[in-house]
């Protein structure tokens, strides 16, 4: 029974503690209408939790008035960040919207040109051929110095030219340039790689 009326002893305080616990937080952190309705969201993303503070209804301040004071500030720092995240939440999608509409309007206006650069009568055309016809489409700057089919008649040259030829549209290259530059890179990259898997394979 002694053990019995320890345990028992035991577990009330647990629960004491506990209880005292829970109401201090919840006097320090009192919820505007429960965790669930309170969530800020923005897109879907979860950018803070609304709390009661300073000017809510029903908030009551901390007697102390250093404590109503520190509350105060961590309130105003709490909003503060909560903004910050909420804007900078827009300013990303805003921006990724940006984006993709001029992606749209690159690739309606540049599509053209580059089908008929990659492409014959629907059929890829080789490397050889892209190689040779890089010129036309890459941008005007690009570090790029044209051939020609003659200059391709070995295999071995068209090893060495491939090779030049990625380094100018490869992604690593092209970090610094601009959107139109990186679409066109990217396109060109995706050719020649593709047309130099099917001429290894016809060597191997």
């Amino acid at each position: 029974m002694l053990h019995l009326s320890r345990a028992a002893h035991a577990t009330r305080m647990r629960v004491a503690v506990a209880r005292c616990f829970a109401v201090s937080l919840f006097r320090r952190y009192r919820e505007k209408a429960g965790c669930e309705a309170s969530l800020n969201t923005s897109g879907g993303a979860t950018v803070g939790l609304t709390l009661k503070g300073p000017g809510d209804p029903g908030f009551v301040p901390p007697a102390n008035p250093a404590a109503a004071a520190g509350q105060a500030a961590r309130f105003a720092a709490m909003q503060a960040s909560q903004r910050a995240a909420v804007a900078a939440l827009e300013g990303r999608k805003q921006a990724e919207a940006a984006v993709a509409d001029a992606e749209m309007g690159l690739r309606a206006r540049l599509d053209p040109a580059l089908a008929a650069w990659s492409e014959e009568y629907g059929k890829k055309r080789n490397i050889r051929a892209l190689l040779a016809g890089m010129h036309t489409v890459l941008w005007s700057g690009a570090k790029w110095k044209a051939v020609s089919l003659g200059d391709l008649l070995e295999d071995k040259a068209v090893l060495k030219c491939y090779r030049r030829a990625v380094l100018v549209v490869h992604s690593d290259r092209t970090v610094n340039l601009g959107l139109e530059e990186k679409f066109i890179a990217k396109r060109v990259f995706d050719a020649l790689t593709q047309a130099f898997n099917e001429f290894n394979g016809s060597c191997s």
